[in-house]
């Protein structure tokens, strides 16, 4: 009966809180992409997430609100059963640990329920549609079944890993050490039930990534890594094309464990961290070993995946999901610290459960009330406004490159879902693929139905994933007969000259009778009146960090352009307004204003625009050593280069940091 009361007590609380700061549409960072992908039953991107596109879909049924909103309904059931399972886990180890009459610690558990399920790191997953809180809830799931089922407890948690298996590898991997110790204690006969559970279970797992091909086939809008070939559909359900962001550059391992820190400290709060150290303390104290170890293994293997990662943003949503597991680990912790201080007290205050209480409040306010700051999406429309712009100027029939899940994905989100200008292509630069051909062709005149020997020999030798820039290079020395946008991203050197600003994008091929871009001046003007003054003035700009560092990068490119073409009050004029939106007042744009102003950056062309140059086709001929020296160079001394800029974030994309302070990141 406790156990009932307690998952739903927590659930309701946590379910609340994240149907309230609930975004009411499209999100920034994959939040797109999975509405585009659930709108068209598409694929997504590696590792195609087939689990969580078949829940996604049924979630979407519900005829409550658009379909953005519905699927952040899915995330926030997720979170809040999540929380509410952590609370009876803990709950019930707290009891055998303590051999407590009854078998049930409810106040260990219901604090470290509220504490996950209230911490912005969970909070951030249930208020937009995102994969982290099923797999959270998936990964408790089995920790439950592992601790109810007795011997047969390990085979009853390899059912939810299944299908976490087709959701989140890298979770999944980071759960099975902690699960693997956790079961020994069951016994021998545990583990080879385990074993035929799991191989009865795992080609049924497998074969949710048949979700791929046989999507694929269909020729769905959203198709990506069109995984129609053996290699491809492994590349896709491996997730290999992100090997590269886990090599490591010197001191990187360091400074992400520092950022970890950061993460844990600002998400759970001081007092909760101290509860967890206490609670840590006790049970090694009372010679419980055992679960303290396992613990540890959980929470190591849990970090292993951002800890070992060369590209890490602290600041990303997406890095406080990868790391849902330690924080579940940690907020148990101190669950059990709160239920150790009411122990002690217990011989020596009859008011120890009163204090329990206050204690266990006073744990969950830091975390609520951060989740209210930073996790509160109820006012984001900004991905919608700016996708709208973004795909507003483009002409009938055109083909629309985008690199940057800021700009792709609510775009893509804004084409499939609301249909908008459906009478353009809205494609990932790295989209541009031999495999992929014969559907861009059949969608627009600008995409050859096959490249020529000479372009194939020399796209498939492209090294480090420069293949979409060669065949950019290919598709405009067809010179097609439709418009050809991007935006303000690395493309080939030979294009960088050919850049016409339009709009939010940028134009690199005019097709014959186009008519020519309005003029810089004229056209930023009208964004300003038309956009900007409209974002700057709606309710949840200023808490919308993400959007204004978009607008912010976007600023800050274009003004380069100007300025190396000489348009310098323009360009001061962009860098002013980026400046105002940047968030962060160690953001990049601060600088480039601060030269410009100060005259140490004149109108170009500048005596570095070669070496920049030359560093970029370096990028482009794979000779990634050559291009980072070349970088290097240029940002030593003209630190706001826009194409050095470019091929540096290039660089850092695949996993290359070049080594100069003012172009790490």
């Amino acid at each position: 009966m406790y156990q009932r009361s307690l998952f739903f007590g927590v659930a309701a609380v946590v379910f609340i809180l994240d149907v309230g700061l609930a975004a009411p549409g499209v999100t920034w960072f994959d939040g797109g992409e999975f509405v585009a992908g659930v709108g068209s039953m598409g694929v997504t991107h590696p590792p195609g997430q087939p689990a969580y596109m078949v829940l996604a879909k049924m979630a979407s049924l519900l005829p409550v609100g658009s379909l953005p909103f519905r699927l952040s309904l899915f995330s926030a059931a997720c979170a809040s059963a999540a929380a509410g399972t952590l609370a009876v886990v803990v709950s019930r180890a707290t009891a055998g640990l303590t051999e407590r009459p009854g078998g049930d610690a409810p106040l260990a558990g219901g604090v470290a329920g509220l504490l996950l399920g209230l911490s912005p790191s969970l909070t951030l997953q249930g208020v937009r549609p995102e994969l982290y809180s099923l797999t959270l809830l998936l990964g408790v799931l089995a920790v439950l079944g592992v601790q109810r089922g007795g011997r047969r407890g390990l085979a009853l948690a390899v059912v939810p890993l299944c299908v976490a298996g087709a959701v989140h590898h890298a979770m999944l991997a980071a759960a099975v050490p902690g699960l693997f110790f956790l079961a020994l204690g069951r016994g021998r006969g545990s583990l080879r039930s385990a074993c035929a559970v799991t191989a009865l279970l795992l080609p049924m797992g497998l074969l949710q990534f048949l979700w791929l091909p046989l999507r694929s086939f269909t020729r769905p809008e959203l198709d990506a890594a069109v995984p129609r070939t053996l290699e491809r559909v492994v590349m896709a359900a491996t997730g290999a094309s992100w090997a590269g962001s886990y090599r490591l550059e010197g001191g990187q391992l360091a400074r992400n464990l520092i950022e970890h820190a950061g993460i844990f400290l600002s998400d759970l709060g001081s007092v909760a961290l101290l509860l967890g150290l206490l609670g840590t303390g006790w049970l090694l104290w009372r010679g419980k070993r055992a679960p303290v170890g396992i613990a540890a293994v959980f929470f190591v293997a849990g970090i292993a995946p951002t800890a070992l990662q060369g590209v890490f943003f602290p600041d990303n949503p997406d890095a406080h999901g990868y790391l849902l597991g330690p924080m579940a680990v940690c907020a148990a912790a101190a669950g059990v610290g709160v239920w150790a201080a009411v122990t002690f007290l217990e011989s020596r205050t009859g008011h120890a459960r009163m204090i329990g209480v206050l204690l266990g409040v006073a744990t969950i306010i830091s975390p609520l009330a951060r989740s209210a700051l930073v996790a509160n999406r109820r006012d984001l429309h900004s991905p919608r406004q700016l996708s709208a712009e973004l795909l507003h100027q483009a002409a009938p029939g055109a083909l629309v490159l985008l690199g940057g899940d800021s700009w792709l994905m609510p775009a893509l989100a804004a084409q499939i879902w609301e249909r908008r200008r459906p009478d353009v292509v809205v494609l990932g630069l790295h989209g541009l693929d031999e495999i992929a051909l014969p559907d861009l062709a059949a969608r627009t005149a600008a995409v050859p139905a096959s490249w020529t020997a000479e372009e194939r020999e020399r796209i498939q030798s492209a090294r480090n994933g420069l293949q979409h820039e060669l065949a950019l290079q290919a598709i405009t020395r067809r010179n097609p007969s439709v418009d050809i946008f991007v935006n303000d991203f690395f493309v080939a050197p030979d294009l960088l000259s050919r850049r016409e600003p339009y709009g939010l994008l940028l134009r690199l091929h005019r097709a014959s009778g186009s008519p020519p871009p309005p003029t810089p001046d004229a056209e930023e003007r009208r964004l300003d009146r038309q956009l900007f003054q409209a974002l700057s003035a709606s309710p949840g700009w200023e808490a919308d960090t993400q959007g204004r560092s978009v607008l912010a990068r976007r600023d800050l490119a274009r003004a380069g352009l100007h300025l190396q073409r000489g348009e310098g009050e323009l360009a001061l004029r962009l860098l002013t307004r980026g400046s105002a939106a940047a968030s962060s007042p160690w953001d990049f744009i601060h600088l480039a204003r601060h030269r410009l102003e100060t005259g140490v950056d004149g109108p170009g062309p500048w005596m570095s625009d070669v070496a920049a140059m030359d560093a970029a086709e370096a990028l482009v001929r794979g000779d990634v050593v050559a291009a980072r020296r070349g970088v290097d160079a240029v940002l030593a001394t003209h630190p706001t280069h826009p194409v050095a800029l470019l091929t540096a974030g290039r660089l850092y994309t695949l996993g290359h940091h070049v080594s100069t302070a003012v172009s790490s990141p």
